[in-house]
């Protein structure tokens, strides 16, 4: 058999091949020389959803990037870069052309401040330390005291699970609980939230295990709510371990 040739382009679709050739190749320039020219350069962050603090972290963050070119900006590593400050959870972003980044950011939410060794860490609900504070500088949240020994840092994940079930916990609790929680422990599995009662009393809210706490915390704050302030100001427990029998006392419970 006779080898078969393979037949030339020729009249228009040569042309045609030639002109999308041509169009690839200056696309390519254009690309190339946006990523190196001052026409995209990026001079404005806008930040969403981020409070005044994760808001300044943010920036400071990104300071370096100013000027770079937003089209040769790297989004991926933007992300990671922010999401390692200890104070974001997550973050989105979009290129507003031609000289803006605009990030979306959801921060991490503190639910509790631990102790560990008389050092005082704000923490999140998902139990990753956003930063060192002081006894002045505490935000009004709930103690929780923190028993293992190796240091904390600021952007790390809390090891212990019992601190991590109190964390949940306390991150399933009403934003406006009848009677603020002033600490919480977890200890023989069960869950222990110590309220901020009138004066120095502390009365206890009894969670029993760490199952279906939403539902525990809701009855809990529905209770305090339908008693009175003198009833308030008594109160010594509140067991919501049995969520459909509730049980208020005045009597402290038995020590042992």
């Amino acid at each position: 058999m006779r080898p078969h040739s393979v037949p030339t382009l020729r009249g228009p679709w040569r042309r045609a091949v030639l002109i999308g050739f041509g169009i690839v190749a200056a696309l390519g320039l254009l690309y190339l020389g946006a990523r190196e020219t001052p026409v995209f350069s990026l001079q404005t962050v806008e930040i969403q959803g981020a409070p005044p603090n994760v808001h300044r972290a943010v920036l400071q963050s990104l300071e370096e990037t100013r000027g770079a070119s937003l089209v040769a900006l790297d989004g991926d590593a933007v992300v990671r870069r922010l999401e390692a400050l200890p104070s974001v959870r997550s973050v989105s972003y979009d290129r507003a052309f031609p000289h803006t980044l605009r990030l979306v950011v959801v921060p991490e939410r503190p639910v509790a401040v631990v102790n560990q060794a008389s050092s005082l860490w704000v923490v999140s609900e998902r139990g990753r330390v956003i930063g060192r504070t002081s006894a002045a500088e505490a935000p009004e949240l709930p103690r929780v005291r923190y028993l293992p020994e190796a240091p904390l840092a600021a952007g790390e994940f809390l090891a212990d699970e019992g601190t991590r079930s109190v964390l949940a916990a306390l991150a399933e609790a009403p934003r406006r609980m009848p009677i603020p929680i002033h600490s919480a422990r977890f200890e023989d599995g069960e869950l222990t939230l110590v309220l901020a009662g009138e004066g120095e009393t502390r009365p206890l809210l009894l969670l029993g295990e760490p199952d279906d706490v939403g539902t525990k915390l809701r009855v809990a704050a529905l209770v305090m709510r339908k008693l009175s302030a003198e009833e308030r100001a008594a109160l010594a427990y509140l067991d919501v371990t049995l969520p459909d029998r509730p049980v208020a006392s005045t009597n402290p419970l038995p020590s042992g």
